[in-house]
């Protein structure tokens, strides 16, 4: 695979000095054979799309195995990435963003998806100022980006955990302070909360009332309708 030695900028080819084309074309396909960056040339008049092997190493897939085309990118990028990778493309072809820089994830060879920071430039336009040509590269920024989302997803547990210890303060203060009595219980009866109005009305202290059932509470009298109304709360969901 050969890319043109137009790739390189002025700057290289002040640093690398070559007496003719043939050797300067050498020189950049070398480097572009070691870098890690997926390089990608694109003509957009022939929609010809020129890959460097290091793009084809990143992903797993055989060099040269794809289309010199834009629909072998558009193909491996993620289902759910494809949508705003596709509209910041269209933008930048449009003069709507200043830069084309992104990062999505692209198919691997072994079917999983890697993260990618897709960078690139239009380096060559029309005459009526439409792109002629555009040049970029994918770097692979699989790790880092899974640590972010990781660091993400702990950051929101976090967050959703302090909520929730706010709200469990909250409903501890509105229980402990109702002037009412309040008593949770368990479907087999067993008391598992209760507030002080509770306890001041039947007259049992914090650790007794924990021994005792729902039904040691009840009135005999009760406890026949009481018993259907459980029943009714197992079978519909309600009580009363």
């Amino acid at each position: 695979m050969e890319l043109s030695a137009s790739l390189m900028t002025s700057n290289i080819h002040q640093t690398y000095q070559h007496a003719h084309r043939q050797a300067a074309d050498q020189t950049l396909n070398s480097i572009l054979d070691v870098i890690t960056e997926g390089v990608w040339d694109w003509e957009v008049s022939t929609g010809k799309v020129t890959r460097s092997p290091a793009w084809y190493r990143m992903l797993g897939y055989d060099i040269g195995s794809f289309s010199e085309d834009v629909f072998t990118w558009e193909n491996i990028i993620h289902p759910e990435d494809y949508p705003k990778v596709m509209q910041h493309f269209e933008q930048y072809l449009q003069g709507k963003s200043a830069k084309y820089d992104i990062e999505y994830r692209c198919k691997h060879a072994q079917g999983n998806y890697l993260w990618v920071a897709d960078k690139a430039k239009i380096v060559e336009c029309h005459a009526d100022g439409s792109p002629a040509r555009m040049i970029g590269a994918h770097h692979n920024i699989d790790q880092q980006k899974r640590n972010q989302l990781a660091l993400e997803a702990q950051n929101k547990l976090l967050d959703e955990k302090a909520l929730l210890d706010e709200k469990e303060h909250k409903y501890r203060a509105m229980f402990e302070s109702a002037l009412v009595g309040v008593a949770l219980n368990n479907k087999e009866g067993k008391l598992i909360e209760v507030n002080q109005a509770y306890l001041d009305i039947i007259g049992y202290t914090h650790d007794e009332v924990y021994q005792l059932t729902y039904w040691d509470i009840t009135p005999e009298q009760y406890k026949d309708a009481e018993a259907f109304q459980l029943q009714s709360l197992n079978e519909k969901g309600r009580y009363g």
